[in-house]
């Protein structure tokens, strides 16, 4: 008799089943190994739920084929997954996470499109083919054959032009992906020497939109995609709305290709090249605090202050010192709460906003024992005078304590 083997029980859950496709076309779907290890969870749920005829798997399937998935984890993926056109996402009868419904057609037909773009071929081949009954026509008996010579005639007429193919007409319509299919290979091989990668699933559905959809020319679009590259312009969807204008405005020739380049392209990227000019006083207003001021987020916040609060430089100095010497941590939203004060009082002087800070420091002195409660925090600082704390940036810290004699 054979004893039990422990390890045999594995196989009675199955096993995860994922098309090897995925792995090969990993980098042009955008997946990570997260995204590959759900898709695997997801196909096991699919393969294991019943019946056979439901469509999709919902989210309380697939948390109870991996009890490893919270459903904030599950749902955070999802989204992402959803975000990359991989899977599709419905809601159930409730707005739980348990009740959404998750399809896999998304990824399907992304796969199906990757693998007639590596071989066109494929597309030929999907030809219809003639009628049963036109094929069949010697096969049927006798006795079965249309009485009528006028449809006997009709049909055996069907029959040669099937058979032959003498008229252009009669050969089957060729798909459109299959007669744009030269136009494409060229435009897609000249995408990739520019690039010097290969295209990818974005641009390929690009080229198949410039071609059909708004029917430019190859050679048209040869010089369109010349003077993108010279523009250092090589994103599919900003080069799609730039085919998108050529095709809206009718703009058919050269001499129109520069004008719109040169009217609206370059326009716009020199006005944008002036937004991040180098900016002496941002940079010495970073220096002067400690903060770098090159993101986009902390330029916002200081040109707010300067154009539309109408805030003198000496006046946010002023502030960036009051935030130097009384927090240890600085941050800008303690420059922003202080420039916000002085704004709405209508400060716009020096000598209003040192009159004002004078004015702060006497009425805590006269409160200081009676009314001020432990824990409360002031308009320019929560610490007392005699608590003032200087900030210093770590770079002349370090400096300090290499001289000799620093501490």
């Amino acid at each position: 008799m054979y004893g039990s083997i422990t390890s045999l029980e594995i196989f009675r859950w199955g096993f995860a089943h994922l098309p090897g496709a995925i792995f090969y076309y990993a980098k042009e779907l955008e997946l990570d190994p997260e995204d590959i290890g759900l898709l695997a969870t997801l196909f096991f749920a699919f393969e294991n739920i019943k019946p056979l005829f439901q469509a999709g798997v919902t989210a309380g399937q697939v948390l109870k084929c991996c009890p490893a998935y919270t459903s904030a984890k599950l749902g955070r993926r999802l989204n992402i997954l959803v975000a990359k056109r991989i899977i599709g996402l419905s809601n159930g009868q409730t707005r739980s996470l348990v009740d959404k419904t998750i399809y896999l057609e998304p990824l399907m037909d992304r796969l199906e499109q990757l693998i007639i773009r590596d071989h066109p071929e494929l597309v030929l081949m999907q030809i219809p083919a003639p009628a049963e009954e036109t094929v069949h026509m010697e096969s049927v008996p006798e006795r079965e054959k249309p009485n009528n010579h006028a449809e006997a005639e009709g049909k055996n007429e069907s029959q040669k032009s099937v058979d032959y193919g003498d008229e252009e007409d009669d050969w089957p319509k060729m798909p459109v992906s299959a007669a744009h299919e030269e136009a494409f290979r060229k435009i897609a091989d000249f995408i990739a020497k520019k690039s010097g990668n290969l295209i990818s699933v974005k641009m390929s559905g690009e080229i198949k939109k410039w071609l059909c959809q708004l029917e430019l020319t190859p050679d048209f679009l040869f010089i369109m995609l010349e003077l993108c590259f010279e523009r250092q312009i090589t994103g599919p969807q900003e080069i799609s709305r730039i085919a998108a204008d050529l095709s809206k405005y009718e703009v058919a020739s050269v001499e129109g290709l520069n004008m719109y380049f040169k009217k609206y392209i370059d326009a716009d990227r020199e006005k944008a090249q002036k937004k991040r000019q180098f900016d002496p006083e941002l940079i010495d207003f970073g220096s002067f605090i400690g903060i770098d001021m090159n993101a986009e987020a902390r330029k916002r916040l200081y040109y707010k202050w300067r154009f539309e609060w109408q805030m003198e430089r000496d006046i946010v100095m002023k502030a960036g010192e009051l935030m130097c010497q009384r927090t240890t941590n600085g941050g800008l939203e303690y420059i922003d709460s202080v420039l916000s004060d002085w704004a709405s009082k209508g400060l716009k002087s020096i000598p209003e906003v040192e009159a004002e800070i004078a004015a702060f420091k006497k009425s805590r002195k006269d409160k200081k024992k009676s009314s001020e409660r432990p824990g409360s925090v002031a308009s320019y600082g929560a610490k007392p005078d005699s608590e003032y704390s200087v900030y210093i940036p770590p770079e002349l810290m370090n400096n300090i304590k290499k001289t000799p004699g620093g501490q």
